[in-house]
C-alpha cells in the first residue's frame, strides 16, 4: 500500500515537472518569435502583444496566466530592446500529501538591438 502511494506521488510530481518544462519551452518560443518582430519594428506595442498572445494560444498556453512587457516603440537602429514574459504555473502534485498548491512564475526573456533605422517621421 505504501509503495502505491509513493509511486503515485512520484508520478504526479513528474507530471508537474514535465508541465513546467513544457510551459517554459512554449513560452520561450513565443517570446523569441515575437522578439524578431520587436527588433524589426523598433519596439513593442499592442499589435505585437496581440501577435504574442495568438502564438501562445496556438501552442495551448492559457493567456490569462501570462504577463508580457517590452521596450516601447520607436527605438532607432542599434538601440537596445527587450521583451520579458512570464506564465504563472500552479503545481498540484504535492496536494495529496497535505502541502497544497504551489504557484510560481516561469519567466522567458529576450534582448538585443533594433535592426531598422526609422526616419524622423517614424517610418522605415
Amino acid at each position: 500500500m505504501l509503495g502505491i502511494l509513493i509511486f503515485s506521488v512520484f508520478t504526479f510530481l513528474w507530471t508537474d515537472i514535465e508541465g513546467i518544462w513544457s510551459g517554459k519551452r512554449k513560452l520561450a518560443i513565443a517570446v523569441d518569435e515575437t522578439f524578431l518582430q520587436v527588433q524589426a519594428e523598433g519596439g513593442f506595442d499592442s499589435t505585437l502583444r496581440t501577435y504574442f498572445y495568438d502564438l501562445c494560444r496556438a501552442q495551448g498556453l492559457d493567456v490569462t496566466k501570462i504577463t508580457i512587457t517590452g521596450t516601447p516603440k520607436l527605438v532607432q537602429r542599434n538601440g537596445h530592446v527587450e521583451l520579458n514574459a512570464s506564465i504563472t504555473y500552479t503545481m498540484k502534485s504535492l496536494k495529496p500529501m497535505g502541502i497544497g498548491e504551489i504557484t510560481f512564475p516561469i519567466p522567458a526573456e529576450a534582448d538585443g538591438k533594433v535592426a531598422t533605422y526609422f526616419r524622423p517621421g517614424g517610418t522605415p
